[in-house]
């Protein structure tokens, strides 16, 4: 994220204080070029479609995260809502590769702030504490 106090470096330093293993992909991000029309038209539509055309072009990472990942994984979001996220579009790139479902999780931090998301990749069983963040 490039919001601040959300940044890799702070996250990976909080969450690693936890015993979660952090671990940042800038190549599943979405490219500036992107990023800058969205700010400009804020057609998330065309967004996601142009995001879903560069996820494309990532298969190998993909590939490669399912295969190394162990135990349970969080990809984490800052956007109030998944729906206006990319990493819900990676999460469904993910579902044929690692044969789990997403669940979209909301974590009211206080009444009066904004809902935050998360995103848990899930095989359907008990849920234990998540051991690794993406």
């Amino acid at each position: 994220s490039r919001r601040k106090g959300f940044s890799k470096n702070v996250l990976r330093e909080a969450v690693e204080t936890a015993g979660i293993r952090y671990q940042h992909e800038k190549r599943l991000g979405a490219p500036k070029w992107l990023r800058d029309q969205l700010k400009h038209d804020h057609d998330y539509k065309i967004f996601f479609k142009r995001y879903k055309e560069h996820l494309t072009q990532q298969n190998d990472l993909l590939e490669q995260l399912a295969h190394n990942w162990a135990g349970r994984v969080a990809l984490v979001c800052y956007e109030r809502s998944y729906h206006e996220c990319h990493r819900s579009i990676i999460a469904e790139a993910l579902i044929p590769l690692i044969n789990l479902q997403p669940i979209h999780l909301k974590v009211a931090l206080h009444e009066s702030q904004s809902t935050r998301h998360a995103v848990r990749l899930h095989s359907g069983q008990s849920v234990p504490t998540t051991q690794s963040i993406l």
